[in-house]
Parts: C-alpha cells; sequence; structure tokens
C-alpha cells in the first residue's frame, strides 16, 4: 500500500482577524474544527446570521400593532414683545408716549395613547409574514451553512491531496536518486553509457523542480483553506482528519437518496420558507380593502403667565384638556393603488411557488447527477488503483533487469517505464480525491451525510 495521504507540519499558529481577538488555530486541525471556526468567522456567513436578528426585530415590531402606543410630550415657550402705538375705543390708532413691554411664558405637559381595533386582519397575516420571515432567515442560515460546510470540505480535502503530492513527489525523488546510483553502478562496469548517467542525474533534477512545485502548491492550499474559514495569515498546522474509507456506492438507493434531499436539503427548505413568506404577504394585502378602525385619547395640561419664564416646570396648570377618538376610515378607491399591491402580492407569491417548484427539480436532477458522478469516480479510482499497482510491479521487475545486464532493457527503456508509473501514481492519486470531491458533492445536495444500504 502507498504511503501518500500522510502528512506533515507544526506549530500552533494565531490568526488575528479584523476587529476581533486573535484566532487561535490547532496545531493539529481536524474537519470539524475547520468547519467550526468557519462558521464563526467566514464573514459571507456572518452576514447572512446577522439577517436572523433584523427578522426577529421584525417579529417583536408586528407584535407591538397589537398594543396600544403611548407618548409623552411637554411644551415650553417664552414670548416678548414691544409695542409703541395702540388702539382708542373707535379703533384709532393712538401713539404712546412711553414703549409698553409685553412678557408671556407657557407650558403643557401632555400624554396620548392610540390602538387599532380592526383592520380587515391585516395585523394577524403581517405578524405570520413577519414570523415566515424568521423561519426564512433560519433557512438561509441553514443552507448557507452547508454550503460553507461544503466548501470547507473541499479546501480541506484540497489542502490534504496537495500534502500527499508533496509525499508522492518525494518518493519519486528518492527514487530517482536511488537511480543515479545504480546507473553510475552499471557505468563503473561498463553496463551503461555516459549518456545514461547524466540523463538519471537530469531527472533527478527534473523531480527536484516537481516537489518545490508541489510544496508551494501545498502552501497556497493552506492559503485557500485559511480563507474559507475567514482566518487571515499564511499558518503552518497540521491536517488531522485521513480521508475517509472508500465505500461502493453502487450500493446506495438512489431513489431514497432523491427523496431524502427533498425532505431535507436546506436549499429546498429554504424555498419552501420563501414561499410560505411569500403567501402569508399576499394574504395580508388583501385586508386593504377592509375598514379600519381605531381608538385614540389624549390628556394635556397648560398654563400661559406674564413672566418670561414663570410658566416654566409648573405642574400646577389649571387648564386641562382631554379628548377620546373613535377613527373608521374605508378606503373607497385610491388610484386603484389597493389592487395593484394585492396583484404585486399574488404574483410574488406565485413566483415563489414556481422557485419552489423549480428548486425540488433542481435538486432531484443534481442528486442524481451526484450519484452518477460518484460511481463513475468510484470506478475510475479502482481501475486507477489496479494500474498504479500494476505499474510499481513493472518498475521493479525492469530495475531487476536493468541491474543484471538483460540486453533488452537498456537505460531508456528503463525511464519509459519508470515515466509512466510516475504518471500512474499521480492519476491514482487524483481519482482518490476526485472521489472525494464527488462524494462532498452528493452531500451537500443531500443535506446530511450518505449512509449505504446494507
Amino acid at each position: 500500500m502507498r504511503l501518500w495521504f500522510a502528512c506533515t507540519l507544526i506549530v500552533l499558529p494565531v490568526s488575528v482577524v479584523s476587529g476581533q481577538e486573535p484566532v487561535a488555530v490547532p496545531a493539529r486541525l481536524t474537519l470539524e474544527e475547520a468547519v467550526a471556526l468557519a462558521r464563526r468567522h467566514n464573514p459571507t456567513h456572518l452576514q447572512i446570521v446577522n439577517d436572523a436578528d433584523v427578522a426577529a426585530a421584525e417579529v417583536r415590531q408586528n407584535y407591538g400593532s397589537f398594543v396600544p402606543t403611548l407618548d409623552v410630550s411637554t411644551v415650553t415657550g417664552t414670548q416678548w414683545s414691544r409695542r409703541l402705538s395702540t388702539f382708542g375705543d373707535f379703533g384709532e390708532p393712538l401713539e404712546r408716549p412711553q414703549p409698553v413691554d409685553l412678557e408671556t411664558s407657557n407650558a403643557s405637559y401632555s400624554i396620548s395613547t392610540g390602538m387599532t381595533l380592526f383592520d380587515g386582519g391585516r395585523m394577524f397575516a403581517n405578524l405570520a409574514a413577519a414570523r415566515s420571515g424568521e423561519r426564512v432567515a433560519e433557512s438561509e442560515i441553514a443552507n448557507d451553512a452547508n454550503v460553507m460546510r461544503a466548501q470547507v470540505s473541499r479546501a480541506y480535502f484540497a489542502a490534504l491531496r496537495a500534502d500527499s503530492l508533496v509525499r508522492l513527489e518525494e518518493q519519486l525523488l528518492a527514487s530517482a536518486e536511488e537511480q543515479v546510483r545504480i546507473t553510475e553502478e552499471q557505468f563503473r562496469i561498463a553496463a551503461a553509457q555516459q549518456t545514461d548517467v547524466l540523463g538519471a542525474r537530469s531527472d533527478v533534477a527534473a523531480k527536484r523542480r516537481s516537489l518545490g512545485s508541489a510544496q508551494a502548491e501545498a502552501r497556497k492550499a493552506r492559503l485557500d483553506l485559511l480563507e474559507q474559514m475567514g482566518i487571515r495569515g499564511e499558518l503552518s498546522f497540521e491536517l488531522a482528519s485521513p480521508l475517509p474509507e472508500i465505500t461502493d456506492p453502487s450500493s446506495l438507493d438512489l431513489d431514497a437518496l432523491v427523496a431524502q434531499a427533498l425532505a431535507s436539503s436546506p436549499a429546498v427548505l429554504a424555498a419552501a420558507a420563501r414561499l410560505r413568506q411569500a403567501e402569508k404577504q399576499a394574504s395580508a394585502s388583501h385586508g386593504s380593502r377592509w375598514p379600519t378602525v381605531a381608538v385614540s385619547g389624549s390628556y394635556s395640561r397648560g398654563s400661559s403667565e406674564s413672566g418670561l419664564f414663570d410658566a416654566w416646570g409648573r405642574f400646577d396648570h389649571d387648564n386641562q384638556f382631554a379628548s377620546l377618538n373613535l377613527n373608521v376610515s374605508l378606503p373607497l378607491f385610491t388610484g386603484f393603488q389597493t389592487s395593484a399591491t394585492i396583484a404585486q402580492a399574488e404574483a410574488a407569491a406565485d413566483d415563489a411557488r414556481q422557485a419552489e417548484r423549480r428548486q425540488r427539480i433542481l435538486t432531484e436532477k443534481e442528486v442524481r447527477s451526484a450519484i452518477i458522478d460518484l460511481r463513475n469516480a468510484h470506478e475510475s479510482l479502482l481501475l486507477a488503483e489496479e494500474q498504479a499497482e500494476l505499474s510499481e510491479l513493472r518498475v521493479e521487475l525492469a530495475q531487476e533487469q536493468y541491474r543484471a545486464g538483460v540486453s533488452t532493457m537498456n537505460f531508456t527503456n528503463l525511464q519509459q517505464i519508470i515515466q509512466l508509473n510516475e504518471q500512474a501514481q499521480r492519476q491514482a492519486l487524483e481519482a482518490r480525491f476526485t472521489f472525494q470531491n464527488a462524494l462532498i458533492l452528493l452531500e451537500e445536495k443531500l443535506g446530511g451525510t450518505v449512509t449505504p444500504s446494507s
């Protein structure tokens, strides 16, 4: 069995998330820990999580329409004027020998309340729509968490694949260095030519270049994983979760998986929640045709004094006023605005209904397509591993023949066989992770793990 799927690296890394406390990434990072970090720090996911607070506030706002409003106000004022003229008994203007200054002040305090008694059921429908909006926000968060988990899983296994490729390139480099030693021994006994030695050394240089490229890609893969987790910087850590065991997807019940997806896929549940919200909003719009009955009342006290500030701060005012009002309004004609509002709400509900239906069709198609890809990836993986094992055996046999000086096995033939083996090993590695990505895609569409049928 080849040892490609080992990982390296070290130290407890710490990253600083902008505006937050430093984030500690475990030195041995598991897939579940990576997903948990993404839920706490991924900016896109946190933006969607914030929508839940807005939806909850809208629910509280609609509950508030069932209780009376209450307002308290106070008004104070000061007036000053100077008069140089007045009027006589018959309204004729008269000049005053001295100007007269008039100083007055006033103050009033009032409390008012109001409540809607009937509005055609719109308060209840709006509350139901707001509560549906809260469920929409929750379903959107669950759907994004499902998508984010798949993205983090892909990034995690891409980093694991990059580490595995580094390990493979190290093995190929060690094999090429051993081939240089063998070729030099063959050259010393005149069983190989100088060009063969140079060719072996050139192959070592090529392997070192491939190893350097693989190591660079491994660092970039870790950066991609950190980005998915919402963490800055370039950190060193070990990938602690191994690749899951390979299971034969031919045992999967296709119809059962489709039924599971239609019942529990976060994308389907989110579309269904949006449909319920649109239906509640359409129901609320019909209430605009009904009359509205509201009651309101107020009480106030106030006074006016001759001094500039004499009325300020007084609560023993003699002037009092109280009112109780019943307001009934019926929208007889609003320039067709009511009809337009209802039509728009009903059209939005029908759009949401078609969107929910489309999502169910799309989900079923995606699940069936993902199962096809998974089965094909499994078959390709088995063939690639078989080819890699046979190729390894062929290399061992060719090397033995080369050492033995078999005339039909010269250096050029051996190098061709080695290169074919390297290609087979890389293809087997790619096939393993192609299968894993196909499994991740299927689980993303299902919104849960895949359990093979017994």
